[in-house]
């Protein structure tokens, strides 16, 4: 009998491959057939076109990367797709190599949904494109990429029962991101002019000057740039609050293709001039956006988690305005991991770690965001998060420890919402206020 989910399956296996944030060189030059491996390499751009009824029918974007690893004897893929009408995020790892003794390349490919499979791939120098195949029940998968010179690569999935009917296609095409980025000198020029004095509330916001944004920033990495592809992500995390799972997911992915060149770009700018504290807090601004965007994407766990980890590690300034932020948003990325990785008790630990912020100018005046104690309340834990609401009003909302009019009444207002959200978790309820989304 036909399994029709699992072709499904393979397009998110094969097609979406996604980044880790640190890699081996490779290829392992004593293969030298590995080479042909770097063709999936870096970051991608991808288009999905579906239009039977085996798939989803409808347009998918994403982003995808691939990186050596194991001494460069494997490229690893990992990947995260929403599929159109489901809410549920398909993950996949892939393993890529070319075996010597059976003269062929080997791919092994591990979804979240328990399904693996192993194909083997020929490769066609003249044609620039890969083949492979393997059977998956019923069916056999055949996929053909063929890849451009200019940084595209156009791809086929056919499925075909025994009878060796075509049973379904799917194509897409990915563009490899350094490809898109490409920029004149007069381009930027013209656009570093326009913007090089920073207007507060003014973004270049065009998804088609995003290159711009990453040249300027590459040309000048002090100047306002990096500001700038902040206060745009900034933008997508308030978007996000009212998107479904789905497409919340998809617009956190899209944000990487600019987030991880600036971060790439400023990590290089820090490397040529250490002291420069300017510099360091944009590359740790940076780093947090991608942990962040890679964490609602569903992308990356384990180097978000290296990252947030790293990031407490190293906060030992306490006197720096940045200590009491630094505590909540790596406290709050492990909570999440945890939950993710069905650790409830580690969760409800780092909320509590996060709550113990000693607050900063920030947290003091805006607060901190409640996306943590959301998931753990959705969990019945509600007990744990009102306790966080409690260690939160210490720095958010403490009207007797101001002095300044306007300052305490705000902290006021900021008791009573504090309140209103314990009596309602109280009650069962779990907050739907925008900072909780």
């Amino acid at each position: 009998m036909i399994r029709l989910r699992a072709p499904l399956f393979l397009l998110v296996a094969f097609v979406f491959p996604a980044s880790t944030m640190a890699a081996d060189e490779g290829p392992a030059k004593d293969v030298p057939e590995l080479q042909v491996l770097n063709n999936y390499l870096g970051e991608w751009d991808v288009e999905v076109t579906s239009k039977n009824a085996l798939f989803a029918v409808g347009q998918y974007v994403g982003q995808a990367s691939a990186t050596w690893t194991l001494d460069g004897r494997f490229l690893q893929q990992t990947s995260s797709l929403a599929p159109a009408n489901d809410s549920k995020l398909l993950k996949t790892t892939i393993l890529m190599t070319y075996d010597e003794k059976r003269k062929t390349y080997r791919m092994w490919r591990f979804l979240s949904s328990g399904h693996a499979t192993e194909a083997i791939g020929t490769w066609d120098s003249k044609t620039r494109t890969m083949k492979s195949t393997f059977e998956d029940g019923d069916l056999t998968a055949t996929f053909t990429s063929q890849f451009s010179e200019n940084g595209i690569e156009q791809w086929s999935i056919a499925l075909t029962d025994k009878k060796e009917s075509v049973f379904g296609r799917t194509t897409g095409k990915n563009t490899r991101r350094d490809s898109k980025t490409a920029v004149s000198s007069a381009q930027l020029d013209t656009f570093m002019k326009k913007w090089s004095e920073y207007k507060p509330f003014q973004v270049p916001m065009d998804p088609k000057e995003e290159p711009l944004l990453q040249a300027a920033l590459k040309k000048s990495p002090k100047g306002p740039w990096a500001a700038y592809l902040s206060m745009k992500f900034a933008q997508t995390t308030l978007k996000a609050r009212n998107l479904s799972n789905v497409d919340r997911a998809a617009l956190y992915g899209a944000s990487l293709r600019y987030l991880k060149p600036a971060r790439d770009i400023l990590a290089l700018s820090v490397k040529a001039d250490p002291d420069d504290k300017k510099l360091q807090h944009s590359l740790n601004q940076m780093g947090q956006h991608v942990a962040l965007a890679s964490l609602e994407a569903g992308l990356d766990f384990v180097a978000v988690k290296s990252f947030a980890e790293a990031t407490l590690a190293k906060n030992k300034d306490a006197k720096s305005w940045n200590y009491g932020n630094m505590i909540l948003n790596g406290h709050t990325l492990l909570g999440r991991i945890a939950l993710r990785e069905g650790k409830l008790d580690e969760a409800k630990q780092h909320l509590l770690a996060a709550g113990h912020t000693p607050g900063s100018p920030q947290l003091n005046s805006f607060g901190p965001g409640f996306i943590l104690a959301r998931e753990l309340a959705e969990k019945g834990e509600r007990d744990t998060v009102i306790a966080f609401l409690e260690l939160v009003a210490h720095f958010w909302a403490n009207p007797d420890e101001r002095t300044e009019a306007n300052s305490k009444r705000v902290a006021s207002e900021n008791l009573k919402q504090l309140e209103s959200w314990k009596t309602q978790l109280r009650t069962g309820k779990v907050p739907d206020h925008p900072k909780w989304r």
